[in-house]
């Protein structure tokens, strides 16, 4: 069996945010003069994961203006952002040089912690392979991020933008590990300003 040495992060930052507002959900403040798109990244960034390539869109600028990447970092530009999710995936797809497992994690969910990422990371670990794909779940409702085994990286490179990456979970049940997630972390995403006054509040 193929063993296990590396993990890349795709962090989505490139959409459009229109239940949001006008202002831009990624550079939302948490307070503590920290944006929304920083303290993810901050979260994901202190996990093991070996390089984060964090795909931004609409607020390019702005948000490289936040962000000290690591070393092996990467911020790179979606131009086609406009077209969803999946052509961002696949953006940051093309930079990773090699991995054995890919995670896909949202911007918009800062309540994830780095131990958080780090427990799927684990199971990805000591259960996983390149053939499976690791998919936490709350109360038997699905959540993110997801990490993809090496083995499904030519299907998210070849996903149609309207099919998403969830459509290969959904063809693939086999290789699913459904790993039961302790918190409600996984399935917190802010997608509208009363969603941020409510996460704000939740951590004062």
């Amino acid at each position: 069996m193929h063993e296990i040495t590396s993990i890349t992060a795709i962090l989505l930052a490139a959409g459009r945010s229109q239940r949001f507002g006008k202002s831009p959900k990624q550079l939302a403040s948490l307070g503590k003069n920290q944006t929304m798109i920083a303290h993810t990244y901050a979260a994901l960034s202190q996990s093991s994961v070996d390089q984060i390539i964090l795909v931004t869109g609409a607020e390019d600028d702005e948000i490289r203006k936040k962000l000290s990447p690591r070393k092996n970092d990467e911020i790179i530009f979606n131009s086609h952002y406009e077209k969803g999710m999946t052509g961002s995936i696949q953006a940051g797809l093309a930079k990773v040089q090699t991995t054995d497992g890919l995670m896909i994690a949202l911007a918009d969910m800062p309540a994830l912690t780095p131990q958080d990422f780090e427990l799927l990371i684990d199971a990805f670990l000591q259960k996983g392979s390149i053939n499976h794909i690791i998919v936490p779940y709350f109360n038997h409702q699905q959540g993110h991020p997801v990490i993809f085994g090496a083995a499904f990286l030519n299907q998210i490179a070849t996903q149609p933008p309207s099919e998403g990456c969830f459509k290969i979970i959904k063809n693939n049940p086999n290789a699913v590990l459904k790993i039961n997630v302790p918190n409600t972390n996984f399935i917190t995403d802010i997608d509208t300003k009363e969603d941020l006054q409510n996460f704000i509040n939740r951590v004062e």
